[in-house]
């Protein structure tokens, strides 16, 4: 999948720093997704997470494909670090 954006979700600091804080390993990428966490309680498990400016609705090129391969593989695409805390803590 490619990216056409530079642009980094004004959301993600804020996920990150939430996601580190509660104990998880948090690796910032690219693709296919913006971020790779492995789960505190679980030191083999990574999960995948988008994470996007909640009411912004930028339309990128790739953003179909993106959206599809989310669905496609049950990736969360978060827009606030509670959520994200909420999608770990419920695995």
């Amino acid at each position: 999948m490619r990216r056409y954006a530079a642009r980094v979700d004004t959301t993600q600091t804020y996920i990150v720093a939430a996601l580190r804080a509660a104990g998880h390993e948090v690796i910032i990428q690219r693709e296919p997704t913006d971020l790779l966490v492995r789960l505190r309680a679980f030191r083999n498990l990574w999960v995948m997470i988008e994470c996007k400016t909640h009411g912004k609705n930028l339309k990128r090129k790739d953003q179909p494909e993106q959206v599809e391969f989310c669905r496609a593989h049950d990736i969360p695409r978060v827009t606030t670090a509670q959520e994200a805390l909420d999608y770990v803590n419920k695995i």
